[in-house]
């Protein structure tokens, strides 16, 4: 009897788990997954390139991306159908290699990034290149302990990955094939030896899971858009490939024969999506993107990253101000690149218009978000980062007219920050007032005896003058196109209004920069 009673429990429990269901095979997955009465379409929500980034970006005016505003984007589509959220890589790291002495804070990040994927639900995911920025072991582990699935179709027997060839999902009638690939080319020659052909992968993939006519069948690659271009050619019977690493940004999907092609712009700032009927029979898919702005953030009350993103920003800051804190040049030079201050005694017009644009006021936008000690923001918010005769960490940005120490600079700074206080866009401003604040921050220096400031974008990121101008004999500007400069941090993802087709648009980078070019004559 006990026996019978055992058996017959077993199986009702066999039975309840029946709506979402997971059978665990060697190079195999399958779920079932049982949408609510009377919906008949599902997402698959796609990111990849993410770069480590788990905030909107301030330098926007209006700025694309975050965790929070994700979280709004997954509960709205989830609310009204099944969702498959996959990644395609490059999810943790800025690159795959991190300056030695960032680790600390990059590593924060990724493991908060692990928390918020695996609850907006990561199905599936394929590592790219940058994920491998702290080695295969800390990789491969996080392969074994992730609630989301790896997909490496090429990856060679024997590795310490917990990875899988390929998934099918049912998502009411209808079946859903992923498989995985990526590139060994992309990846450093330490690396590489773990993939084998992403094509011969591919084909081996397909033979075994052997889809039906009516199946969906999507290829998670991580290989760039010509290399994926190349897969579709040779294997028609994929009918969507979500790629990575080129971050082509389709706006729509590119056709190679019966396969679509689809990417989207980095860190987040859109998601795609694949909307499909879930009958059998149902043939179309739409792809759409989904854009991050931040008022998807209340969407969902309480957001759910709200907590974590709180945490993150502690951790995080104090990490960035530890690694700051132990970088620090041998010895400071004794010919200082000359800030806006000096300029400031012969070129008064160009200084009062130069304070009336954002890039005066560049390095509050950092502040403002407790990013003023992120190594990967600060060259871009000030001048002369990571040169000695600027500054070769953050607590050497500010000089003072005699000896340096903690306290003055924490004095300066608390300052700063109440003159700028309230402020939440510098972009949304106008030029008065960004002139205003400005003009307190140089009452400020005077207060504070500060000799040089690096902070904001100042005249030397643009102009070619030497330190000696003008005595030198540099009197007259070379008449030299700018734009090279102006597009090393306006880049597509940054600024993707300056940018056609990967490449900038130069009517509108001249656009852009007519409007801060400073006026003629003195």
């Amino acid at each position: 009897v006990k026996t019978r009673i055992w058996t017959l429990l077993a199986t009702l429990l066999w039975v309840a788990a029946c709506a979402r269901m997971v059978s665990s095979l060697d190079d195999s997955y399958y779920e079932e997954v049982t949408p609510k009465t009377g919906v008949t379409e599902a997402s698959i929500l796609f990111s990849h390139n993410i770069n480590g980034e788990t905030q909107p970006c301030g330098c926007n005016k209006f700025p694309l991306g975050g965790l929070e505003q994700t979280a709004g984007h997954f509960h709205q589509v989830q609310s009204a159908m099944p969702v498959i959220y996959v990644d395609t890589g490059d999810l943790f790291f800025p690159s795959p290699i991190l300056p030695v002495n960032l680790v600390g804070s990059h590593t924060f990040t990724a493991n908060k990034l692990i928390e918020a994927v695996e609850h907006l639900g990561l199905k599936f995911y394929v590592p790219g290149d940058q994920d491998f920025a702290l080695g295969v072991d800390w990789l491969a582990a996080l392969s074994k302990k992730a609630k989301f699935t790896f997909l490496m179709a090429n990856l060679r027997e024997g590795s310490s990955f917990k990875s899988k060839k390929w998934a099918r999902l049912s998502v009411g009638e209808k079946k859903v094939l992923f498989i995985g690939v990526l590139d060994p080319e992309l990846l450093l020659a330490t690396h590489s030896p773990l993939f084998s052909s992403p094509e011969v992968a591919i084909k081996e993939a397909l033979k075994e899971a052997d889809p039906d006519s009516d199946e969906l069948v999507i290829l998670l690659s991580h290989s760039g858009m010509e290399r994926d271009r190349r897969y579709a050619q040779l294997f028609p019977r994929l009918n969507w490939i979500i790629g990575a690493h080129t971050q082509s940004f389709t706006q729509r999907s590119i056709d190679e024969g019966q396969t679509q092609l689809v990417q989207v712009l980095s860190r987040n700032h859109y998601i795609g999506q694949i909307k499909f009927g879930i009958g059998a029979k149902d043939a179309q898919a739409k792809f759409g993107l989904l854009e991050t702005r931040e008022e998807f953030s209340k969407v969902v009350e309480p957001n759910p990253m709200t907590p974590l993103m709180q945490s993150w920003r502690t951790g995080v800051a104090a990490e960035q101000a530890k690694e700051q804190s132990l970088i620090s040049s041998s010895q400071q030079a004794q010919d200082p690149l000359p800030t806006f201050n000096s300029c400031l005694e012969c070129h008064q017009k160009q200084t009062a218009f130069w304070q009336g644009t954002a890039h005066a006021n560049a390095w509050h936008t950092l502040a403002a978000k407790g990013s003023d000690n992120d190594a990967s923001c600060v060259g871009c918010h000030s001048v002369g980062w990571q040169s000695k005769q600027g500054f070769m960490s953050t607590p050497e940005r500010v000089r003072f007219e005699r000896n340096h120490d903690a306290t003055k600079l924490a004095a300066y700074t608390k300052d700063l920050a109440a003159n700028y206080a309230g402020v939440k866009s510098i972009r949304a401003l106008s030029a008065v007032q960004r002139k205003k604040l400005a003009q307190g921050q140089m009452k400020l220096i005077t207060k504070h005896k500060v000799s040089h400031d690096y902070g904001n974008v100042q005249c030397l990121n643009c102009h070619d003058k030497n330190r000696d101008h003008p005595f030198d004999g540099s009197l007259e500007n070379s008449g030299a196109d700018m734009s090279a400069k102006c597009i090393q941090c306006h880049t597509a993802d940054q600024s993707p209004d300056w940018y056609q087709n990967g490449q900038p648009n130069k009517a509108v980078v001249a656009q852009r920069m007519k409007a801060v070019a400073c006026p003629s004559g003195k």
